[in-house]
Order: structure tokens, then sequence, then C-alpha cells
């Protein structure tokens, strides 16, 4: 005889085990990357200002761009996330600004970097609502708040980050360095998160994959084996999604 489980009421009962901290450490390690490029752009400005001798003002679009582009970014990849998986498009938007940003070290002129600091921008905006809710669809309730946070933590820390590193070695690499500096990292990590991110089960549930397949990702969760199981979700995602896209928007504000 089939089962039927809810997946919430299966995670409020399991403690918090490796599988959850591996997605944890997996978003945190993204968000830090994004609070990396956030503090490094500001730092390396007046080295660009020099580099192609620009009056102050002339900065303002390349960081206009990039905040446009983080708001395009959380605004268009919620929706995606929902079609495509959670995994997907947080691997797809790591390598999105990965790629743009170490582009933008070789960018021959100011125009061309404002394009793709706004390239660069969408990546980091698609991730950090999404790190959020692939975090908080994995976590029992008793600890989403907490374990969200010290999640989200990631940014701060890589925006401490990126002023450290900006400051000590822009005067050895140059603004160039910084970018690239800036674009590989998050180029390696995407390419880790194939290997080492799972899907979120509650995605999975409402894209109605196979339960064999949900099932699977579950028992790694929960420690345990569900055959002949329907999983099921009682809470809509809704409200999870917009709280997770709010947080993100107001976290991210510092980009300039």
């Amino acid at each position: 005889m089939t089962q039927r489980r809810e997946l919430q009421t299966l995670l409020d009962a399991a403690p918090v085990g490796a599988r959850q901290w591996r997605v944890i450490i997996c978003c945190f390690l993204v968000v830090m990357l994004d609070g990396f490029d956030t503090a490094a752009i500001g730092f390396i400005a007046p080295d660009i200002r020099a580099h192609w001798q620009l009056g102050a003002s002339e900065l303002a679009p390349l960081f206009g761009a990039g905040l446009l582009g983080l708001t395009a970014g959380a605004l268009l990849c919620g929706p995606l996330s929902d079609r495509f998986g959670r995994k997907r498009v947080i691997e797809f938007c790591v390598a999105l600004f990965g790629l743009f940003s170490l582009l933008s070290a070789f960018s021959p002129d100011l125009e061309t970097l404002v394009i793709l600091r706004f390239l660069t921008g969408l990546g980091l905006g698609g991730a950090m609502p999404n790190t959020i809710t692939m975090t908080s669809e994995y976590l029992p309730a008793r600890r989403r708040g907490a374990l969200v946070t010290l999640m989200f933590c990631g940014f701060t820390l890589g925006s401490a980050l990126g002023g450290v590193v900006s400051a000590q070695l822009v005067a050895q690499i140059g603004w160039h360095g910084i970018l690239a500096l800036g674009g590989v990292l998050p180029l390696l990590l995407a390419a880790a998160l194939l290997a080492v991110l799972p899907e979120s089960p509650r995605w999975q549930i409402r894209r109605r994959l196979p339960q064999a397949v949900i099932a699977k990702t579950v028992g790694a969760i929960t420690g345990e084996r569900y055959e002949q199981t329907h999983f099921w979700l009682d809470e809509p995602a809704t409200a999870l999604k917009a709280a997770s896209a709010s947080c993100s928007l107001a976290a991210s504000c510092p980009l300039r």
C-alpha cells in the first residue's frame, strides 16, 4: 500500500543532517562571492577612474548598471527557478556573474565595463534570492530562521573579504586583476556546485517528478528509505518565495 508523507512534517521531525549542512555551505559560498563582488567594485573604483582619466560623476553609470542588473536578476530568476529548479538556476547565476566579472577585467572602455557590470548584476541578483529559497526549503521550521540567517552571513563575510583583498592587492594586480579574481572564483564554484548541490525536494514535488526521485532526495535528508511513498506539501511556497526575495533585495542594497 502506498503511504502519503507530507514533506515539511518529515523535515520537522528529523535533525539537521549532513545533506542540509551541505546545502547551507554551498549557498553560504555563493552569497560570499556575491558579497565579494559587491564590495570590490567600490574599492577599485578610484583605480578605474584614474585608468581612464574620468571625472567622479562619470562613474555613476557603472554603479547604476550593477544595481539595475541586480534588481532585474532578482525579479527574473525567481520564476525561472520555479520552472527549471533551484539547483540549475543557482548554478547558472553563479556561472553568469563569474563569466561577466571575468570579462569585465578586459574591458577596453567604460561603456563596455558598464554593460558587463549590468550582466554581472543579473547573475548576482538571481543567485541571492534562490540561495535563500533553497536553504529554506531544506530546513525544519524550528531552525529555519537561524540557519538561513547564518547562511546569509556569507554575504557580510564576502563583503569584508572583498574590501580587504581589494585594498591589499589592487596596487599589485590592478583593478583588472581584482575583477578577474572575482570572476574565476565563481566559475570554479559553479563547477563544484554541479557535483555537490542537490535539488530542492519541495521543487521536485511541485513539478511532479517521479516519486522515486523525490524519495531519494528526501531519504538523503532524513536517513530513511521510502518505498511506495507518495510525498505531498501542506503549505504554499508563495509566501516563502516572496519573503526570500524581499530579504535578498534588502540585504543586497550596498551594491554600488
